[in-house]
């Protein structure tokens, strides 16, 4: 979840060859500590996301966490949305590609909402 651009259900339990009740305890396990939040998103494949913004993307991509963008050496969506949209494809090896996502975590860039703020219009 924290690196991948396609983490849908199906794909996770493949790649850790989990059952359904594997994949679930793993997410509730996650949930429940905050590092990932349960949300509805179209076209998503999955139930679970990290915290923050979402890129409604369209096919070629499946929408995506707005924090991984940078992993994939995206500064916005611009690229990725409308006719003949680019495919997000890794860089690397997935080794590398885990690191780089750990290393933004040990740095204090976690997935999180956005705090906003508003001011008051003084009368």
């Amino acid at each position: 979840m924290l690196a991948l651009h396609d983490p849908t259900a199906a794909n996770v339990k493949r790649w850790n060859q989990w059952s359904t009740k594997e994949y679930a305890a793993a997410a509730k396990e996650l949930v429940d500590a905050e590092h990932l939040v349960e949300a509805k998103r179209e076209r998503a494949g999955r139930d679970i996301f990290l915290p923050g913004g979402w890129e409604p993307l369209k096919i070629p991509n499946l929408p995506i966490e707005s924090w991984k963008l940078p992993l994939f050496g995206y500064g916005n969506t611009d690229r990725l949305r409308g006719g003949g949209a680019e495919r997000i494809v890794l860089q690397g090896s997935i080794a590398a590609h885990f690191q780089s996502a750990w290393s933004r975590i040990e740095q204090g860039d976690v997935p999180r909402y956005e705090q906003v703020t508003t001011k008051k219009k003084r009368k």
